[in-house]
């Protein structure tokens, strides 16, 4: 099954992370998937992601460290992360 999400699914980058570990998403990729998951992070109210990294389409330090605190917050609210 693809993700769900309708801003992720039919995103072959973020669909093939979901097959192959090697396909994730890591600090230094630069794309509209990119983007994807920092539009995502801001609707969940992640206000951290520095305008540099969102104006590149880059996967940073800001923007790694809010996937981090989304992935905790949502364990703490019993919800799975994948």
């Amino acid at each position: 099954m693809g993700l769900q999400s309708k801003l992720f699914r039919g995103d072959r980058r973020l669909e093939a992370c979901l097959t192959h570990d090697s396909s994730h998403i890591t600090p230094g990729s630069v794309g509209d998937h990119v983007t994807k998951i920092q539009t995502a992070l801001t609707l969940l109210g992640e206000p951290h992601i520095v305008a540099i990294e969102i104006t590149t389409k880059t996967y940073g330090p800001y923007t790694a460290a809010a996937v981090g605190g989304s992935r905790a917050t949502t364990r703490r609210a019993g919800q799975s992360t994948r």
